[in-house]
C-alpha cells in the first residue's frame, strides 16, 4: 500500500511522469564548468547517483532500461534501500561490458529524463 501512495504522489507532483522537454528546458548556466570524461572499460564496476529517481516502479526501471540499452554497459542494479518499495539511496551500481565515458551515459539519462545524473 505504501509503494502505491508513493508512487501516486510522485505521479501527482510530476516526478516520473514529467516529459523530458520540461525537466531538461531550462537553460544553461554560462558559469557551468565542463564536466572531464571519465573512461570506463570492460569489467569495471561504478556507482553512480541519480538524485532524481525517486518511484521504484517507474523511474528505476526507467535508468536500468537506459543503461543496459547502451552497447558498453552490462548491467546495473538498484543499491540496497533501508526500506522495500522506496527509493531512499539514489545511486545504481553500473557494470561494463565494454569501453565507454561517462558523458555517454550522463547524455542518455538526460535525454530519458534524468539531467542530474553524476558518477561518484
Amino acid at each position: 500500500m505504501r509503494l502505491i501512495l508513493s508512487c501516486l504522489v510522485m505521479i501527482s507532483l510530476g516526478g516520473c511522469m514529467q516529459s523530458t522537454s520540461e525537466k531538461t528546458s531550462a537553460p544553461l548556466s554560462r558559469t557551468a564548468t565542463p564536466v572531464t570524461p571519465i573512461a570506463f572499460h570492460a569489467g569495471e564496476k561504478v556507482t553512480l547517483e541519480v538524485p532524481t529517481m525517486h518511484c521504484p516502479v517507474m523511474c528505476y526501471p526507467k535508468v536500468k532500461e537506459t543503461l543496459e540499452g547502451m552497447e558498453g554497459v552490462a548491467a546495473v542494479a538498484l543499491v540496497p534501500q533501508k526500506e522495500d518499495g522506496v527509493i531512499d539511496d539514489h545511486r545504481v551500481s553500473v557494470e561494463f561490458k565494454g569501453d565507454m565515458t561517462s558523458t555517454d551515459a550522463i547524455a542518455a539519462l538526460t535525454q530519458a529524463g534524468f539531467p542530474d545524473a553524476k558518477f561518484e
